[in-house]
């Protein structure tokens, strides 16, 4: 590559850049491809267009273009990553989530990278590969609550419910009395068998905040497993009064259980 050639480049680069920016995509394509005819080595021409092409919802021929960069420099952590968003946005999850992973192995403390493949391997049901990522995450950012609780609540859909308590836990230390917490930690502790600690739970989360219908209609779901079903109605009542939408739920829930020993 000419000095010349570098020079005639770098102005259709800034030319097609200000074109880009201002919504010309169509000439902002033609210039990135003339100044790839004078640095045809250059990956993060191939970026730029795959990034035109992309707000031209050209997708194919945005994927040919980050591949094109990528095989000029393997390591190129950025067109990957970009790479990787758009199968996302594409719902080609299998390919979002190898291209999340080169990023990972390229940079590996990229958040970003980690919390997307997460995101993409919970899509395809793979569940423990998505709590990996997240547990990667957290040991870049370990006070990061929303993580935990992500994590908490895929350990739960896993059935680990041990595992998925102690996580929001450490999420509560974090974020003292959030309300949402204590609901979802106080599901945990249902599913689990132990109404006792979900009663208790949810009463502190309604404490911190009276006004969440949900947290009164699973304190209802509970008082009813417990067998207190009057305790039960009072709940209900008040999850009701805050949200009308439940009054079929309400009705349901109010039928007293039948040819079923009620629990002390």
């Amino acid at each position: 590559m000419t000095d010349n050639n570098y020079q005639k480049a770098a102005k259709l680069i800034d030319l097609a850049n200000q074109q880009n920016t201002s919504g010309h995509l169509a000439k902002a394509l033609a210039n990135y491809l003339k100044a790839a005819h004078f640095t045809p080595k250059n990956p993060k021409i191939y970026s730029s267009v795959a990034v035109v092409l992309t707000k031209l919802e050209k997708w194919d021929e945005a994927i040919l273009a980050y591949k094109k960069a990528l095989k000029i420099d393997p390591t190129y952590s950025d067109a990957a990553y970009d790479l990787a968003l758009l199968f996302q946005s594409l719902d080609r999850l299998e390919e979002s989530a190898i291209y999340f992973s080169k990023v990972t192995r390229l940079y590996p403390s990229h958040t970003d990278a980690y919390i997307g493949l997460a995101q993409t391997s919970s899509s395809m049901g793979k569940i423990d590969k998505a709590i990996r990522a997240y547990e990667k995450v957290l040991l870049l950012h370990p006070t990061n609550s929303e993580i935990r609780q992500e994590v908490a609540s895929l350990c739960a859909r896993n059935g680990d419910f041990k595992k998925a308590g102690i996580f929001y836990q450490s999420a509560l230390i974090l974020t003292p009395k959030d309300p949402h917490i204590l609901g979802n930690l106080a599901l945990v502790y249902k599913k689990s068998g132990s109404l006792t600690l979900a009663e208790k739970t949810l009463k502190k989360a309604i404490k911190s905040n009276p006004t969440l219908p949900h947290l009164y209609y699973a304190l209802a779901v509970v008082y009813r497993e417990q067998g207190k079903f009057e305790k039960a109605v009072v709940a209900l009542k008040k999850a009701y009064k805050l949200d009308p939408d439940l009054k079929n739920d309400y009705e349901q829930l109010l039928r007293p259980p039948q040819n079923k020993t009620l629990k002390n």
